[in-house]
């Protein structure tokens, strides 16, 4: 008989982002690969609209 592991999920909170001074708009980057060694690399960046938040995001 194999017994079942226990999952738990971390609460975590985080506290409200504030915009460095004189920044309006900040992207968000994300890569993707293990480096041109073993194949491509993605990139990506994403500026989302704080005015429509998507749900579970």
């Amino acid at each position: 008989m194999v017994a079942k592991a226990k999952t738990t999920k971390a609460k975590v909170e985080l506290p409200p982002f504030e915009y460095p001074q004189g920044y309006q708009l900040i992207a968000g980057v994300d890569e993707v690969g293990r480096g041109p060694l073993v194949g491509d690399v993605v990139t990506a960046a994403v500026i989302l609209d704080p005015n429509n938040p998507i749900e579970g995001l």
